[in-house]
């Protein structure tokens, strides 16, 4: 009965040496982690990218350290996005042109063009410069989807209540389709817990 203990012992010790160097091999440094491994962390609408600094200054990483970490992780999710995405089927501001074409045709009021006369030019002038603000407000409103991700609150979730990351991705796929998919394919269930 002893002699099994301690064999038993010597397995189990084994087991646990095994598994603290894989640990340290993922996330003994976390300066030194693999990025992609941050990825869910910056995916999970409770924390994003600002959570980042704020994880590795806590395990002792200067700010210097922690902010070039954070700026190392955001430019891996813009490559990341432009993986998912190819070139050609990115938003381009030219989809305000569409605007343009609709207003330009002339108009026809009791029978005489309104380009002919002068109030009919300052018309003209006046929807052009419409139409270059709207292309301009266009511009801004088609910002990355990444960006806008961060630049929308993190949910709220009181401590020890549950969160479906899953569900909250499922919801608003529409709004961030690129990063839904980005998001459904790395692993968001529980793999950060260790930072926390």
């Amino acid at each position: 009965m002893l002699l099994t203990q301690t064999y038993t012992s010597l397995i189990l010790n084994e087991m646990a040496r095994s598994m603290k160097v894989k640990f340290d091999k993922y996330w003994g440094d976390l300066v030194k982690v693999n990025h992609f491994l941050f990825v869910g962390l910056v995916l999970d609408p409770r924390y994003k990218l600002g959570y980042v600094p704020h994880i590795l200054k806590r395990r002792g990483c200067s700010i210097d350290e922690a902010m070039a970490k954070k700026d190392e992780i955001k430019s891996l999710i813009f490559k990341l996005y432009d993986e998912y995405v190819p070139s050609s089927n990115q938003p381009s501001v030219s989809s305000a042109n569409s605007c343009s074409n609709t207003t330009s045709t002339t108009t026809t009021i009791g029978g005489a063009d309104q380009n002919q006369h002068g109030r009919g030019k300052k018309r003209a002038k006046m929807d052009e410069s419409w139409i270059k603000k709207v292309e301009a407000s266009n511009v801004v409103l088609s910002d990355h989807e990444f960006d806008r991700y961060l630049l929308d609150r993190n949910e709220k979730v009181e401590v020890g209540q549950d969160f479906d990351i899953l569900n909250w991705w499922k919801l608003n796929g529409v709004k961030y389709p690129v990063l839904a998919l980005i998001a459904s394919n790395s692993s968001l269930n529980g793999s950060f817990r260790i930072c926390l």
